[in-house]
C-alpha cells in the first residue's frame, strides 16, 4: 500500500479551517488512517522478527 498524498497541497478551494468541512481531507484522513495501522502492525512484527534472530545468534554462539 503506497502512503497516501494530502489533497490539500495543490487544492484551489483551500481556506482557513477547511480541514472539518472538506470530504477529500476527510476521505485523505481515513485512509491515512489505515495505512499507518499497517505499517504500526508490519513494523512491530519485523522487530520482534530481528530480535528472536539476534538472541537465537546470542544463545548459539
Amino acid at each position: 500500500m503506497k502512503k497516501p498524498e494530502s489533497p490539500c497541497a495543490r487544492c484551489t478551494e483551500r481556506t482557513l479551517r477547511c480541514h472539518g468541512r472538506c470530504e477529500r481531507y476527510m476521505a485523505f484522513q481515513q485512509q491515512n488512517r489505515a495505512y499507518n495501522r499497517l505499517v504500526a502492525a508490519n513494523t512491530g512484527q519485523e522487530n520482534r522478527v530481528k530480535y528472536s534472530k539476534s538472541r537465537l545468534n546470542r544463545m548459539y554462539k
